[in-house]
């Protein structure tokens, strides 16, 4: 017998065909990955997106998180560490399934909220206090009008790339950076000048 709520594996592979459907009826180019879970503690996606049209090409990734219910209504877990990583990546953001009837698979991206990772975590977050967020149409608008994802040069390719790697390296050595010059400036201000009278 099927759990009440589908798996998040399955919420990830009903909404990248969705999405694939939904790029491709406007004219885009679609290809998407689905992670593995291993290499998601380092990459913080379940999806990984590329659109293209033309010299037009955008990535962007997102992270699924599975409904749960309660009495208080539908509400998604987030894992604290996860949430620092995604932060760090502004092309990510997290895919939030509002269902759990298994007929809406086919209209899964539909049926899902896009929110921006950059607000303070909270392992619980509830529809009913989850803020400002995108559904499809708004949230596609905004990949194809530069302000959400990333625009890569034509001959990006995910599958042969190590850019990402670079890139999440990069950016740990920049957070790793800021700590340190943080740390030494909470140094100074501690440090009280001797009384010489």
């Amino acid at each position: 017998m099927l759990p009440s709520v589908p798996s998040e594996g399955a919420y990830t592979s009903w909404l990248a065909n969705c999405l694939q459907k939904y790029f491709e009826a406007l004219g885009f180019s679609f290809y998407h990955e689905i992670q593995s879970t291993v290499r998601e503690e380092k990459y913080p996606f379940d999806i990984y997106a590329n659109i293209q049209k033309g010299n037009f090409v955008k990535r962007f990734g997102l992270q699924v998180k599975r409904p749960q219910t309660s009495k208080q209504g539908i509400y998604w877990k987030l894992d604290s560490s996860q949430h620092i990583q995604i932060q760090k990546f502004q092309w990510i953001w997290y895919s939030l399934p509002d269902f759990t009837n298994r007929t809406y698979y086919r209209v899964a991206c539909f049926h899902t909220l896009f929110k921006d990772p950059n607000f303070p975590f909270i392992s619980n977050l509830y529809k009913s206090n989850i803020g400002f967020y995108f559904r499809l149409g708004s949230f596609a608008n905004k990949i194809m009008a530069c302000m959400i994802g990333q625009k890569l040069n034509k001959d990006f390719d995910w599958l042969k790339s190590d850019d990402i790697v670079k890139e999440f390296l990069f950016v740990n050595q920049i957070h790793t950076y800021l700590d340190f010059t943080d740390q030494k400036a909470q140094l100074f201000i501690n440090i009280k000048p001797e009384n010489n009278e």
